[in-house]
């Protein structure tokens, strides 16, 4: 059997195990809270019935973690605390802000124009939490090896590139650059030259030993690994191009 074929069953077969073992747990789940009349509260540490808990649907049980006095005591002390109220005013605040174009950034703590704000369509008001020179800070500080200009930007992709490709196939820097200049920078199929590609040379490996065998063009490498899955493929086409030239 060829071994792409048996590779793709055997991802198959993992993938409908892990579903099958994912629905059997929730099942189980859902027969354990079927049957549960009794929980334990997260706050007073007293076992109650159900009926004293709200719900909530992003629970395994469905139910909050804390019982309905508890939460009642938790949401007094907050309001008692200014912070409840602070909160809504704060939102209200904030809408009428939106309202007028403006926008509030909690970084560098100033109420901006939303022009000033870049695009985020995962929050409701579409803009992002921080301006757009507070986001690029943060970013920045994230990325710390963050490329100042085109050249520093090339220098980190091939950094990041020969990390890569050492991890996957074993390949130095030293060795890919010594095939490179084996094949004179050429595909070994096609011969045409890497640098007219708008892509990058694809390395060509055997999957049953993961040995590395050359550097192709990313066409040639896709046609290989199709002949490589179905090798009676290339009779076929072949046979096809005889039939009607």
């Amino acid at each position: 059997m060829n071994y792409t074929v048996m590779r793709d069953r055997q991802c198959k077969s993992k993938r409908d195990a892990t579903y099958i073992l994912s629905l059997v747990f929730i099942l189980q789940e859902i027969a354990r809270a079927s049957k549960m009349k009794t929980k334990t509260c997260s706050g007073c540490k007293v076992e109650k019935s159900i009926t004293e808990f709200n719900k909530q649907a992003r629970s395994k049980d469905g139910l909050k973690s804390y019982c309905r006095q508890c939460a009642s005591k938790s949401n007094k002390k907050c309001w008692a605390n200014g912070k409840g109220k602070k909160s809504v005013e704060e939102t209200n605040r904030r809408v009428q802000q939106l309202k007028q174009g403006k926008k509030y950034c909690p970084s560098c703590k100033q109420t901006l124009s939303v022009k000033l704000f870049g695009v985020d369509n995962r929050d409701k008001n579409g803009l992002m939490v921080n301006c757009k020179t507070c986001e690029h800070l943060r970013r920045k500080q994230y990325n710390p090896t963050g490329a100042k200009n085109n050249a520093e930007r090339k220098q980190r992709d091939h950094y990041f590139r020969m990390a890569s490709i050492k991890t996957s196939y074993g390949l130095t820097e030293v060795d890919f650059q010594d095939m490179m200049n084996q094949q004179k920078g050429c595909c070994e199929i096609c011969s045409k030259d890497f640098s007219e590609l708008s892509t990058r040379a694809s390395i060509d490996h055997d999957h049953d030993t993961n040995k590395v065998r050359g550097l192709l063009c990313p066409r040639c490498n896709t046609l290989l690994g199709t002949i490589e899955s179905n090798e009676d493929l290339l009779h076929k086409v072949v046979e096809y191009k005889d039939k009607y030239s």
